[in-house]
Formats: structure tokens, C-alpha cells, sequence
């Protein structure tokens, strides 16, 4: 593994053979400790938005399902959500979508419980999908294994333009 990550930093041209932490100008940070080692790109966005809600299905009689889920939205996606709604308006279309699995689907035991209390959701929710109208967006998907879709409950573009 050391020597795939030296490899790598040959390559960006800042290897230094100490194991220091490494910033180059394109904001690629790489960190070794030991054997151990991870890579970050970039920093915080500058404004992201968190939302909870509550996730719906399609079919009643299967109970493995999401019931909420988490939803942090940073300001790239921000910015692609509001040209997505323009995409919507100006081609006169009911919505748009594109592949996108952001949201952090959990379990709650009762609707009353705050959403630190929300437990992770065990099963897999597959080809998640953000859907953007022209007032409102929300993520669906299909529990995997099954033909459960799950959806989750639809947010206001107006909570995006601050």
C-alpha cells in the first residue's frame, strides 16, 4: 500500500518520504500515519442545506422499509437542483430526473422521535433518482430485491433560495 501511495505522490510532485500531510494547489489533501493513510478533496462547501423527512412507499404490505431520512444538500447540488427546476420551466416539462443517492434513509420507532433518535435503515435502497418539478424536489427509489418503490416526501425549491 506504501508504495501505490508513493507512487502517487511521485506523481503529483510533492512526495516527501517523512509522511507529512500534503496540500497541493488544486486543494487534494493526502494524509499518511503509519500504514494508514486517507485522501480528501477540497474543504466544506461554503453553504449546504440539512433537511429530515419522511419517506413513503408504494406498496403496503411490505414493512422492511425506510420511514425518514436525512437529507444534507451542499451547494453544488443546490446549484444543480435550481438549473434543474429552470430546465423544468423553460422545457415546459412535469419534472427531471437524474441518478442521485444523497439522502441518509433511517428508521424512527415513532413519528414523535427526533431525528437523533432515528435509527439506520438495514436494507439498501437502489437506483435512487433526485426528481426535480417546478415548485419541488424530492429522491425515489426501489428497496432492493423488490419492486417496492420508496419516495421521499416532496421539499419546496423556495427552501433553497435563500
Amino acid at each position: 500500500m506504501s508504495v501505490l501511495i508513493s507512487e502517487v505522490m511521485e506523481w503529483l510532485g510533492n512526495f516527501d518520504p517523512n509522511g507529512e500531510v500534503y496540500v497541493d494547489e488544486g486543494g487534494l489533501t493526502l494524509c499518511i500515519h503509519g500504514t494508514e493513510a486517507y485522501m480528501e478533496v477540497g474543504g466544506e462547501p461554503e453553504r449546504w442545506e440539512e433537511f429530515a423527512v419522511e419517506v413513503h412507499r408504494g406498496d403496503t404490505l411490505f414493512d422492511e422499509v425506510p420511514t425518514c431520512a436525512i437529507i444534507q444538500i451542499p451547494e453544488e447540488l443546490i446549484n444543480r437542483i435550481l438549473d434543474m427546476r429552470k430546465a423544468v420551466i423553460d422545457g415546459n416539462l412535469y419534472c427531471a430526473e437524474v441518478w442521485d443517492c444523497t439522502p441518509d434513509y433511517r428508521v424512527w420507532k415513532t413519528e414523535e422521535d427526533p431525528p437523533e433518535k432515528w435509527e439506520e435503515y438495514d436494507g439498501r435502497i437502489e437506483v435512487q433518482r433526485l426528481r426535480v418539478t417546478d415548485k419541488e424536489f424530492q429522491w425515489v427509489g426501489v428497496i432492493r430485491h423488490t419492486t417496492v418503490e420508496v419516495e421521499t416526501q416532496p421539499i419546496d425549491i423556495s427552501e433553497l433560495e435563500n
